[in-house]
């Protein structure tokens, strides 16, 4: 799973308004939105870099 900033305009993807941020997926993702339900997106910054961090993922 990766992030990046990007422009909105695919019609394809899905977009979550959460606080007034908008989150958009690509549609695949959709059918897991269940499974993410308590996921948390973080910045970090540590002696090692900076960056988002995604927590609460469902492990295998």
């Amino acid at each position: 799973m990766g992030l990046a900033l990007d422009e909105l305009g695919d019609t394809s993807d899905h977009i979550i308004e959460v606080g007034g941020l908008k989150i958009v997926t690509d549609k695949r993702v959709k059918g897991y939105m269940a499974y993410l339900e308590n996921l948390t997106i973080n910045y970090t910054e540590s002696w090692r870099g900076s960056g988002f961090v995604v927590e609460g993922l469902p492990s295998c």
